[in-house]
């Protein structure tokens, strides 16, 4: 199988997918992570391009798009080896960019064709830790911090997270495929039944769990708690609550709350 997936810069994919990939190992399953994004960096470097995290959008277009063509021309080669040999392949990449207050698709339709992935995934984590994440990388501080309020960089998190969503539901509905959206706090066991069991049902936690905050809700949520536990032995469960709720001072500041941004 092939997967492609996709997430906003500090959204700790990288370490869902390497627990993922640990747990098909530990079940005897082979799962094999593509990131072009890094894979983008090794080979600018390798021809003498100076581009970096800071300055990659600011590079010519012809030329960004020729590195990008040259890093999925090798990720493609390595695929059919890679399925012969049993692995499932998840190429992680973005849907889309915020750059110069724009979005801008991150896929190349050709090679995401020749890719033709049997699965698209999005990865999400909530609003506040991808905040905390893109404040510690240099290429975001001018476009989220530098003269900013406390709340923009937060709106900003939360409106391109719908788009990166809404970006990729769209590739997935144009190839006829099956979509998800998976929160990176999530067990990952999720992953691994979509990939490597398929046949397994999927079921999504549609109350409005996230409310039952407080200690008046603790016997709710134990009993919540107890009955996911047992839907987990024969099904793959999506628990929204993996996804947290941007604090009560949040929410008093920015104008949609972030129940509105749970995809459902």
């Amino acid at each position: 199988m092939i997967v492609a997936s996709t997430s906003l810069p500090g959204s700790r994919r990288d370490q869902f997918l390497a627990k993922s990939i640990a747990y098909a190992e530990a079940r005897g399953k082979k799962l094999t992570n593509f990131h072009p994004g890094d894979m983008l960096f090794d080979y600018a470097k390798l021809i003498g391009d100076r581009m970096t995290p800071k300055n990659v959008l600011n590079t010519n277009k012809k030329a960004l798009n020729a590195i990008r063509s040259a890093v999925f021309e090798q990720i493609l080669s390595k695929i059919p080896d890679l399925l012969h040999e049993g692995h499932a392949v998840v190429v992680d990449n973005h849907a889309s960019w915020l750059w110069k207050y724009r979005y801008e698709l991150a896929f190349d339709h050709h090679h995401l064709r020749r890719l033709n992935p049997d699965l698209f995934i999005n990865f999400i984590d909530d609003a506040d830790s991808v905040v905390r994440a893109m404040r510690e990388r240099e290429q975001w501080q001018r476009f989220f911090f530098e003269g900013k309020t406390p709340e923009y960089a937060l709106e900003r998190v939360l409106e391109w997270q719908s788009v990166e969503v809404e970006f990729t539901r769209s590739l997935a509905q144009w190839e006829r495929k099956k979509f998800f959206v998976i929160p990176t706090k999530a067990s990952e066991s999720i992953l691994y039944r979509l990939i490597f069991e398929p046949w397994r049902k999927t079921f999504y936690f549609g109350m409005p769990l996230t409310l039952l905050h407080g200690k008046k809700n603790t016997s709710a949520r134990q009993r919540i708690d107890a009955f996911k536990e047992w839907l987990e032995h024969y099904v793959a469960v999506i628990d929204p609550r993996y996804v947290e709720p941007i604090s009560q001072e949040h929410l008093k500041n920015i104008f949609y709350p972030m129940y509105d941004q749970i995809p459902r």
